[in-house]
């Protein structure tokens, strides 16, 4: 298969499982409690508010919501909550497209770091079928937007390294800067991925050997657009909240923009250090990998619920791979695996600055904050798999339809709880004593 019919074929996948039935159900999920209040402030009522996350993609929620007719007809009371008419569609579109698209962004970086067509779509089925990136990519929910930014920004940093055309390379450097301003609008920890440009820069430049000059130009045109992207949508913020709101219980704007932009910061990074409640489905970091705690998201009737739960295959056999990777790069050393084509530093890296600064957060946590380490645990494994296990392209080939084989019934297995259908008892029962203790 083609490469442009592999790419089509996984849009395909991603769009089946992400577009289909975005309405269903058509109730309250989860956090769409908080973040479809959020949206409605920015469309709708135009009162101030706060929250502990910058504020980008709830503003492209809220854009996309209003284009499509929404005027703020929800209240959000409570999880479970019916809502009124069905233009929850236009609130819960744009996190679709973002899972559509987060399959083929994640097997354009398996192709940057070399991993082979089979394994980088191996890699992208692992995403399409992951029911927990499903579940969270199909509500009014953040982190799909988190991880599309961060995979996008190292793909196109990547491409820019490599582009013969200076003005394709410069467009790609601008857009890697947008995307990362992205994901630090979305969580304040997209940062991380700073650490990873700023490695690939650093390669590029040992290798190449050329003038100094055009690596700083490049990573002075990344943060510029970062910090543009990210200003710009503190500008909106502050333009579409004008009355006054539950917001102002924290802090009321003084219209110096940057004054209250320091003030909102202080006040988002108090909040975050300083809460601690409790919830019955928090978990603590070291426990994601092995999905030890299930979120409940939401209940019907007739037996159907929604589940945030990984899809086993890909969350514990990705980190059973990683795991072999990294001690395996531990015991032969890192210098057996550099490689000008199959670049394992950087998915490796990638996990470290992504997983390890939750160990040191003391405010509640939950299993979904492991997405961006997870795609970084799936590249380590596949890259390893695919370029250094030793395995004839025979039996690798082989060993990759076995594992998408297993990765789509496992997902299948789980979709009820997934897409909130209704099951019998039985098999109810099943799912909760093998996966949800």
């Amino acid at each position: 298969m083609s490469q442009k019919a592999t790419i089509a074929l996984i849009l395909v996948l991603g769009a089946g499982v992400h577009l289909t039935e975005l309405t269903t159900p058509n109730e309250v999920i989860f956090d769409e409690f908080h973040f479809g209040k959020f949206a409605t402030h920015y469309c709708c009522n135009h009162q101030r508010f706060f929250d502990v996350h910058p504020p980008h993609p709830k503003l492209l929620i809220a854009g996309l919501g209003w284009l499509g007719g929404y005027r703020g007809e929800y209240n959000f009371g409570q999880i479970g909550q019916r809502y009124p008419n069905k233009k929850i569609l236009f609130l819960r579109l744009l996190p679709a497209v973002i899972g559509t698209l987060i399959p083929l962004v994640f097997f354009l970086l398996l192709s940057e770091i070399g991993v082979s067509l089979g394994g980088s779509f191996l890699g992208a089925l692992c995403l399409a079928f992951d029911n927990g990136l499903v579940v969270q990519t199909r509500a009014v929910l953040l982190d799909g937007f988190l991880v599309f930014s961060v995979l996008a920004s190292i793909v196109c940093f990547s491409r820019a390294l490599r582009a013969q055309s200076a003005l394709n390379r410069w467009i790609l450097v601008l857009a890697a800067g947008v995307f990362v301003g992205l994901a630090v609008g979305t969580k304040v920890l997209g940062l991380s991925v700073f650490a990873v440009l700023g490695m690939m820069l650093i390669e590029h430049w040992l290798l190449e050997r050329e003038h100094w000059g055009r690596w700083v130009l490049m990573a002075t045109i990344v943060f510029v657009a970062f910090l543009g992207s990210y200003l710009l949508g503190w500008y909106f913020h502050y333009k579409l909240l004008t009355l006054p709101g539950p917001g102002d219980a924290w802090y009321v704007p003084t219209g110096h923009f940057f004054a209250d932009l320091l003030t909102v910061h202080k006040h988002m990074f108090s909040a975050n250090i300083t809460l601690r409640a409790e919830h019955v489905y928090s978990s603590p970091w070291w426990s994601w990998p092995l999905m030890l705690k299930p979120i409940y998201y939401w209940q019907g009737g007739g037996g159907a619920s929604i589940y945030f739960i990984g899809n086993p295959a890909v969350w514990w056999g990705g980190f059973l791979l990683f795991a072999l990777t990294f001690m395996t790069v531990a015991w032969k050393g890192m210098r057996n695996f550099v490689s000008a084509d199959k670049k394992l530093w950087l998915p490796l890296l990638g996990y470290l600055t992504a997983f390890l600064p939750y160990a040191i957060i003391t405010r509640v946590m939950f299993l979904y904050h492991y997405l961006v380490p997870l795609c970084f645990a799936l590249a380590t494994g596949i890259l390893w798999l695919d370029g250094y296990s030793g395995l004839k392209d025979t039996i690798r080939s082989k060993i990759y339809f076995i594992i998408g084989a297993v990765v789509v019934f496992f997902f299948l297995l789980l979709s009820p709880i997934t897409f909130g259908f209704k099951v019998p008892p039985t098999y109810w029962h099943f799912l909760s004593k093998v996966f949800l203790r």
